[in-house]
């Protein structure tokens, strides 16, 4: 005999929370201008050649670098040219939303690998693992969410041209969708956003 369901405060209280991250992150995806701000304060992981940046914690073991866009800079002697994560707007174009932390930070990726991956890591104090050994290093809730950020960012790499007329495709701010630049076809991830 099933017993009837109770639904106490604490359960109210974590679905709650949920569903109105959820409704911001759908904000996001829907208006540019919202994202654009969102992107500022928001937490990045990088990712060189859809590598995962990984760090080491005190208890010795590895989870993704969240980095915050105003603290990260490369200087010129150590990089091909001057690059500051907050303030390189071509490629913070490339950012991809990938949803919003339990504490209400919201969380992108970026692939950088068109820098220098030991400059980068250096920087950051992490190191680019390939994703399968992350994999079995990463505890937790931590590998979902690098895999759904590799997974969209290959999806953007692979995507740039509509498969039925061939013109290139162009993205949202938030990379939650392509749109054919001839046909207006919209293409969307595979992946759950």
């Amino acid at each position: 005999m099933l017993r009837p369901l109770k639904i106490g405060h604490l359960s109210a209280c974590c679905c709650s929370n949920f569903v109105s991250r959820m409704r911001y992150v759908n904000r996001l995806k829907e208006d540019d201008e919202l994202c654009a701000a969102a992107l500022q304060n928001g937490h990045m992981f990088l990712f060189h050649r859809l590598s995962p940046l990984l760090q080491l914690t005190q208890q010795g073991t590895l989870r993704p670098a969240t980095l915050n866009l105003s603290t990260i800079s490369i200087e010129p002697q150590t990089c091909s040219r001057s690059w500051r994560l907050g303030s390189d707007r071509t490629l913070l174009k490339e950012s991809v939303l990938i949803g919003c932390s339990e504490q209400n930070q919201v969380q992108f990726c970026l692939d950088v690998g068109e820098l220098d991956q030991a400059s980068v890591e250096e920087l950051c104090g992490g190191t680019f693992i390939n994703l399968r050994k992350a994999f079995f290093l990463l505890m937790g809730a931590e590998a979902p969410l690098v895999a759904k950020g590799q997974a969209l960012l290959r999806w953007h790499q692979t995507s740039g041209f509509c498969s039925s007329t061939g013109e290139p495709t162009h993205r949202d701010q938030a990379g939650s969708q392509r749109v054919c630049s001839r046909s207006g076809i919209i293409y969307y991830p595979k992946v759950p956003l």
